[in-house]
């Protein structure tokens, strides 16, 4: 799965929520499977220590930051622009699993599509 074309074309979209037009053909009926998002966000998120790589907390950003907290547990932050330029912290949700961490923030941060691609959580 994780050396098919299908799951390198998902991977890059979660990564840079963002594929060209010849990518996007390039995926099965025009649709991201949800379950290689999840999987990709996994992937990230062990790899990195967060997803996304470069945020962090106290950053200035409107959505969901996943982070694997060294005690063994995953967390989500979930932040909102609170005034122009302004970002507050709504909720810190802890999860026991990275899988379940991933699901929480896909289904939250990403929803129906990924840059306009339809993510098929079914598949």
């Amino acid at each position: 799965m994780q050396g098919s074309a299908e799951y390198q074309l998902t991977s890059k979209l979660v990564r840079s929520w963002h594929l060209d037009a010849q990518e996007r053909e390039a995926l099965p009926e025009g649709e991201a499977k949800g379950s290689l998002v999840i999987a990709a966000l996994v992937d990230a998120a062990e790899r990195d220590g967060w997803y996304p790589a470069s945020w962090r907390p106290n950053d200035a950003f409107d959505g969901g930051l996943i982070e694997v907290v060294p005690d063994g547990t995953y967390q989500v932050h979930w932040k909102v622009e609170s005034g122009v330029g302004r970002f507050e912290l709504l909720q810190t949700q802890a999860y026991a699993t990275l899988r379940e961490a991933c699901e929480a923030y896909a289904s939250r941060f990403f929803g129906p599509s990924i840059d306009g691609i339809p993510v098929n959580w079914h598949r």
